[in-house]
């Protein structure tokens, strides 16, 4: 199982309140749609942390993650995030699970 995860960051200028209720409300729904993802889970912090959330997104390996980046959802949901998201202040890595407890 391979995860991505998103460190993320509202665009310059959107309200905290905004940007929560749009990636939950919105974003969340179109980015569900990307085939071959098993989970997808949002992290939205809290307490004004470096990062305004996280992303979190399930695959069965990279070359699901492949077939997904070349979808059409995939590219609409990049296109979504462009609408909320600060895309030269995120990150992303690509991990593979160690469970310490279970």
């Amino acid at each position: 199982m391979v995860k991505a995860i998103y460190l993320i960051r509202r665009k310059p200028g959107m309200a905290v309140a905004d940007f929560h209720r749009y990636w939950r409300e919105v974003h969340g729904s179109i980015a569900a749609r990307i085939p071959g993802m098993r989970r997808y889970v949002q992290c939205h912090a809290i307490n004004g942390a470096e990062y305004d959330g996280a992303a979190e997104a399930w695959f069965d390996d990279m070359e699901a993650v492949r077939r997904a980046v070349a979808s059409a959802e995939y590219g609409a949901a990049r296109a979504d995030e462009a609408r909320f998201i600060d895309l030269d202040r995120t990150t992303l890595i690509f991990t593979e699970e160690v469970p310490i407890i279970a």
